[in-house]
């Protein structure tokens, strides 16, 4: 009767763990998971954004307490030689144990829940969470009248397209910063910073050999440490990819320290286009007088003025010759060139071809001719 009863465990505990507890990257993707099974009751996490969070971890939490009085149950009721299996188990108070594990772990989950739901005063509930009282000591130090103003604020600056998101796969979490703050999104706690009352500071840089992102170099992980101003406020740490560093510091307000001993890798792609760029420079460069008009913006970032052509001058008989004019900046040149490339292979990046982005004329790097952006200013635009 111990194999049933054996079995029926391992079982609940690999589902409790993947489904409730730490659920893997496989569950988040097919939506095994119990944020998904909430999901009406969670809403909308665009729509209130703290809300749907405190609902969520208060809702996991409370399952995770549930689970033991869960276990009882399903042994009890649906596999009966496993009750017989705990019933003739040679520690004769096994069952009462049992019993009273189950039944006082679901006291402490209907405790929470009313804890969490019980409203002060000057709130609508939930100001016992622990999302509720963190904010709570913003609000105070920002001379706000509850909690509630703190996350309508957050709410506010979530809605908007312009923010940083980063979804760390195998973690179970995520980083997100707005306007005004700095979030971490986990399973069993939200933490906030606010943007102008903290300071950062890379604390680690552990590099791996394998990267789920496929990247053939591997990966760079970022461990940054959040240091807030406010009294009562934890800090925090946030793990990136470094090859999102670089875009997580633009939106930033604070200056991020980053320690003599930590050495930031780039990716082999911007170690590309770093070379990609030199050998561009290096290239014939192009007369502007083939074009009376000055370059719109780069096609593919709208940050910079197109400063590149393509024009046949490698001696390769696969390359062709391309009359579109200057719509792409260096760097983006250089993106688009290395993901035409065989990803496996980086070291035959600089001696491949691709497709111009607009006609799908075959071209290399020695095809690339720049045009330097003060040139363009010496020549006389037409009167329309």
């Amino acid at each position: 009767m111990d194999y049933p009863f054996l079995l029926f465990t391992f079982g609940f505990v690999c589902l409790s763990l993947m489904f409730g507890i730490f659920p893997p990257q496989e569950f988040w993707s097919s939506g095994l998971t119990l944020e998904n099974a909430l999901s009406r009751w969670l809403g909308s996490e665009e729509d209130s954004f703290v809300m749907y969070n405190i609902r969520r971890v208060s809702s996991t939490l409370l399952f995770v307490a549930c689970l033991p009085f869960l276990y009882v149950f399903l042994a009890e009721h649906w596999y009966p030689e496993v009750s017989d299996a705990i019933k003739a188990w040679e520690y004769g108070s096994a069952l009462l144990v049992s019993v009273f594990i189950a039944t006082l772990s679901l006291a402490i989950a209907a405790g929470t829940a009313m804890w969490l739901s019980a409203a002060s005063p000057d709130a609508l509930g939930w100001s016992n969470s622990t999302t509720a009282v963190l904010l709570g000591k913003f609000a105070c130090h920002l001379q706000l009248r509850s909690w509630w103003d703190v996350a309508n604020q957050i709410d506010s600056e979530y809605k908007e397209i312009d923010k940083f998101t980063s979804i760390l796969s195998g973690w179970n979490a995520r980083t997100i910063v707005t306007r005004s703050w700095i979030i971490r999104v986990g399973l069993y706690r939200v933490d906030f910073a606010r943007q102008d009352l903290c300071q950062l500071e890379v604390v680690r840089a552990d590099s791996h050999s394998v990267s789920l992102q496929g990247d053939v170099t591997g990966a760079q992980f970022v461990t940054i440490k959040v240091h807030t101003d406010v009294e009562g406020v934890p800090d925090f740490c946030l793990r990136l990819n470094s090859r999102e560093f670089d875009s997580f510091r633009g939106y930033v307000l604070a200056p991020i320290h980053v320690p003599d001993g930590v050495v930031l890798i780039k990716s082999v792609i911007e170690q590309f286009v770093i070379a990609f760029r030199e050998q561009v420079s290096s290239n014939e460069p192009l007369s502007p007088e083939d074009f009376p008009d000055p370059p719109d913006n780069c096609a593919g970032c709208s940050l910079v003025p197109a400063d590149v052509v393509l024009r046949k001058y490698c001696e390769g008989s696969n390359c062709v010759s391309c009359r579109c004019r200057p719509a792409w900046c260096t760097t983006c040149m250089g993106l688009w060139f290395a993901h035409q490339q065989d990803q496996q292979r980086p070291e035959s990046w600089m001696r491949g071809t691709a497709p111009c982005p607009n006609c799908r004329s075959v071209f290399c790097v020695r095809d690339v001719c720049p045009v330097g952006e003060s040139e363009w200013e010496t020549i006389p635009v037409p009167d329309n």
